[in-house]
């Protein structure tokens, strides 16, 4: 039940009828309520001798990962919140006394406060937790609840119309105590709807309470000797006079007192029988409540401990701004949960979660924690605007007209270059490109794999839109970074194979990542390539927030045909992508190797980047397209909006001083290897991967592969973009 409680006090009707039931006029103010098809098994034995084998049920127990907790200090705010004592869901608020119950209450419109509950209002103190929670007010059961303590009209649970209450007619006009006159129909609503306005019933109890008088029997309605009716019930109604702010008690019949709250007699001889049983205030409703489970501490300890465990991986797009750690996208609750029952038996615990749903509700309420990777599937900028659209300014509103203008112009002109694609014959090459979220390797359901460090594995897709061929360039983290210079290395690869089919256009789409696709090696790198291969290139940014492309197409089927596989080297990642599309055309996988990564760096190097033909500061986070030709490779033509037509230029190249040893290399066509050798992983993650070969749940024969992995002794450089402006 919903409601504020009383004070408790056994005082009698008469005696604590006093001036401080002026407050029972006053409002009752309730809480706000916060408003293709699988790849077969020989294609796999075909492709390479690491058979990737179909999952089965495998879970070693985990070792303790100290390094949760490291992970989680280098996010901006903490992850682990102390754990706080359950607090249990009371159905009705404690019983007021007699004497403190309203007389009358004028109650605010908003109906719908009553229905608030403790667990829908925030805490003044931060909690650190996922979003999701109960939401008591919006059950439907509530709701119902709520309509019936204030007797409205409501729907019951098997689709049945209950009428709402209504005042009934006063007492005939034979009434002894001529009721009828002593309140108008003015009156008598005002008394039915502040009873019914109160929506709790343990405080319409006690109004009834202090509304009777329970006395001996007077005038015994048998002659017999013993009468079973040993009380008789005085009524009585609050009345206003005109010269007076004070409610007044008026005594009036059975009738009258139960027709103007349109309540029974059953209603007042339970409200009676609560009082006398409460000794002096109405006991509580027990009707519907359930036994309040308290969690203990040290189950919620032991919960958190256990998650701590678990291997965190990195995010894909949203690195650094987000306090949110993602576990592995295969595990679920009710994974964890059967994980924590197997790690309870081995740590010798015995006072345990008991379902999934405490399991599940430890976590929420303490840990922020996901499954999945942040991809901003969702606008910001839409979601922001959809959501709080009545109250934006014209400027806001004229700013997001332009950002969907943007998205649409974006889509028009990237199908516009698919059809010119297809009918060009090849000599055009409309395609786009995005790196794949991080591959785990190795990969699959074992229990273990969620509580270790693993390879990663990096995929580049280039899709072409007019051909519908993928080509995905995969490597692990040994032989490479997933940087500006990485992506420029596989353009370079797709360009330089797309020309021997006789390409003279490319024509690029992408997002604006800028750390691997909008910076300027990437455009220097095209300024390199127009002039190497006699060619012109164009590349636009789609609209942020409405990135969506061909190439997430691919990178979905890849997960799928993943989905209970197990993955144990890189060479089955490979074999898994290059046979995941069976209807041709197949993905093309290529292997790049650390000798295949060049340092387009130095191409900036003695060149000008800062500003245009007009002296005008570059703003690289706002180019919306790119374009270099062939005949003019110094030349980087850029505009920020598709819908401007003026074209801005930048000339790269400077005059040639012999104080600049290091000139353009776009004259002398010389690149440097980004590495000379395999990059080291780090001490951390090979330790784990030798306790997998160890413990056996790698197999034995890819054991010398995790072996020879090159590793350091320190945490080595994390893996993100490189550094530019």
């Amino acid at each position: 039940m919903f409601g504020n409680s009383f004070s408790n006090s056994t005082g009698s009707i008469d005696d604590n009828f006093e001036l401080t039931n002026l407050a029972a006029i006053l409002p009752v103010i309730a809480s706000p309520t916060p408003k293709d098809s699988e790849p077969c098994d020989e294609d796999f034995l075909n492709e390479s001798a690491d058979v990737i084998e179909n999952s089965f049920d495998m879970t070693p127990m985990p070792s303790p990962n100290n390094d949760f907790l490291k992970y989680v200090a280098c996010t901006s705010t903490p992850l682990f919140s102390n754990v706080s004592n359950c607090e249990a869901d009371n159905n009705c608020s404690s019983s007021s006394s007699r004497a403190n119950t309203p007389l009358l209450s004028n109650v605010s419109s908003q109906d719908s406060s009553v229905c608030s509950s403790n667990e829908s209002t925030p805490s003044s103190s931060k909690i650190i937790g996922r979003k999701r929670r109960r939401r008591r007010d919006e059950w439907k059961d509530i709701k119902r609840k709520c309509l019936k303590n204030m007797g409205k009209a409501y729907l019951s649970r098997n689709g049945v119309q209950r009428d709402g209450k209504i005042l009934k007619q006063p007492c005939p006009v034979t009434c002894r105590l001529k009721c009828f006159e002593k309140f108008d129909a003015q009156q008598r609503e005002r008394i039915f709807n502040s009873f019914w306005r109160i929506g709790d019933h343990c405080r319409q109890w006690d109004y009834i309470v202090n509304h009777t008088e329970v006395g001996d029997t007077k005038y015994p309605s048998t002659t017999k000797l013993v009468s079973r009716r040993k009380k008789s019930i005085k009524y009585c109604l609050p009345l206003i006079e005109s010269n007076s702010d004070i409610p007044n008690k008026v005594f009036v019949c059975k009738t009258m007192f139960l027709n103007t709250l349109s309540v029974g007699e059953r209603t007042v001889q339970t409200a009676l029988a609560k009082w006398s049983s409460g000794g002096g205030s109405v006991s509580p409703d027990r009707r519907g409540g359930t036994r309040t489970i308290v969690i203990d501490d040290e189950i919620k300890q032991d919960v958190l401990r256990h998650v701590k465990t678990f291997q965190p991986v990195e995010s894909h797009y949203v690195r650094k701004d987000t306090t949110k750690i993602y576990l592995d996208s295969d595990l679920t609750f009710t994974k964890m949960f059967s994980l924590y029952n197997e790690w309870c038996i081995t740590e010798n615990i015995t006072k345990k979660a008991t379902t999934v749903r405490q399991y599940r509700d430890i976590i929420n309420q303490n840990l922020n924690i996901s499954f999945h990777k942040p991809k901003k599937d969702i606008c910001n900028e839409c979601h922001i605007y959809n959501t709080n659209k009545d109250t934006m300014t014209e400027e806001e509103k004229q700013k997001q007209e332009l950002h969907m203008s943007n998205k649409i112009k974006a889509r028009e002109m990237k199908a516009s270059d698919k059809k010119e694609a297809l009918e060009s014959g090849g000599k055009i090459v409309t395609a786009c490109f995005d790196f794949q979220k991080i591959l785990n390797c190795p990969h699959g359901n074992v229990g273990l794999f969620y509580y270790k460090r693993k390879l990663s594995i990096y995929n580049f897709t280039i899709f072409d839109l007019a051909s519908q061929e993928g080509f995905c360039y995969m490597w692990p983290e040994s032989n490479g970074k997933h940087g500006a210079c990485e992506v420029a290395s596989c353009l370079s690869k797709f360009i330089e194979t797309k020309v021997s089919q006789g390409a003279k256009e490319f024509r690029f789409w992408s997002d604006n990542c800028a750390g691997q696709n909008r910076n300027r090696i990437v455009f220097a790198f095209y300024t390199y390539a127009a002039k190497k291969y006699k060619i012109t290139i164009v590349h636009r940014f789609l609209e942020r927030g409405h990135t969506q492309n061909e190439a997430d197409s691919v990178h979905a089927l890849i997960e799928r045909n993943a989905k209970n596989k197990l993955i144990y080297t890189p060479a089955q990642w490979f074999a898994l992508v290059r046979w995941s599309k069976v209807k041709p055309p197949n993905y093309t996988v290529i292997e790049m190797s650390f000798t295949d990564f060049y340092n387009y760096k130095v191409l900036l190097d003695g060149r000008n980047w800062a500003k245009n033909t007009k002296n005008q500061k570059i703003s690289w986070t706002k180019i919306r397209e790119v374009q270099v030709v062939s005949n003019e490779p110094y030349i980087l033509n850029y505009r920020y909006s598709f819908e401007e037509d003026n074209v801005m230029n930048l000339l790269t190249k400077k005059g040639y001083s012999s104080r600049r040893k290091n000139h353009s290399l776009l004259d002398t066509e010389v690149l440097e290897q980004c590495y000379t050798d395999h990059l080291p992983i780090t001490l951390a993650k090979f330790n784990d991967l030798l306790s997998l070969c160890q413990g056996r749940i790698i197999p034995q024969e890819y054991h010398t592969f995790y072996q020879q992995l090159s590793h350091s002794g320190t945490f080595a450089e994390q893996n993100n973009s490189d550094s530019f402006d």
